[in-house]
């Protein structure tokens, strides 16, 4: 154990914030040439030229839960959530081109998975192999629900890819990977559910669902 997490021990500031980021974008560059050795690790391929197959596969699995199943989409849901399937397969493509690299992804950067001791040593259980901008789109949720300044820590992230890309470019990624990440997190969601007992499944069964349904806002 490496004691207390940063959301535990205090109220973030934009100053840890900014260091959290740094610190994955620096993990980021250093392991983003090294893909066969993380996935040998067994760490799930999220790569964008495959975000369409594992949309189809999460839509199908959702749309055919069990009734009352928590992450059982409701027929609207269900019909809304095709009508993504283009959007959704522009971002991947977007993505496959971009000039930040697929690389380590957090997956759920948030302060409860941050160690207070080391802002730069993480809880790793959602991690996955995806487009590297993927990282942003939960700070960027916590930050904005919680009244706090996003665009130094978006700053922050993207320069320490120096020359590599521009804010503009990358606010175009951060755009793009709030279509892919949604999709990418149902999809680990629903195989860390395989296995869950009937307590697990009646308290994180909704995960899921409650992911796909961040593509409309």
């Amino acid at each position: 154990m490496r004691g207390r997490t940063l959301g535990a021990d205090h109220e973030p500031t934009l100053d840890d914030w900014r260091l959290v980021v740094e610190r994955a974008a620096d993990l980021q560059r250093a392991v983003a040439g090294h893909r066969d050795a993380m996935l040998a690790t067994g760490l799930p391929d999220c790569a964008p030229g495959t975000v369409l197959e594992r949309f189809d596969a999460v839509y199908e699995r959702l749309r055919t839960m069990p009734v009352g199943h928590p992450s059982r989409l409701t027929d609207e849901e269900a019909a809304l959530l095709a009508d993504r399937r283009g959007s959704v397969a522009a971002a991947g493509d977007l993505l496959v081109d971009a000039a930040l690299p697929d690389t380590l992804q957090h997956g759920d950067l948030h302060p409860g998975n941050v160690f207070a001791c080391d802002r730069g040593r993480f809880d790793f259980g959602d991690a996955q192999w995806a487009p590297a901008a993927e990282v942003l789109c939960i700070p960027q949720a916590v930050l904005e629900s919680d009244g706090l300044a996003w665009q130094p820590v978006f700053e922050a992230y993207a320069d320490r890819w120096g020359d590599l890309v521009d804010p503009a470019g990358t606010r175009a990624l951060l755009r793009a990977a709030a279509l892919t990440h949604p999709i990418n997190r149902a999809e680990t969601w629903l195989g860390a559910l395989a296995e869950a007992t009937d307590d697990e499944a009646a308290d994180w069964g909704e995960a899921p669902r409650r992911h796909v349904l961040r593509l409309f806002g």
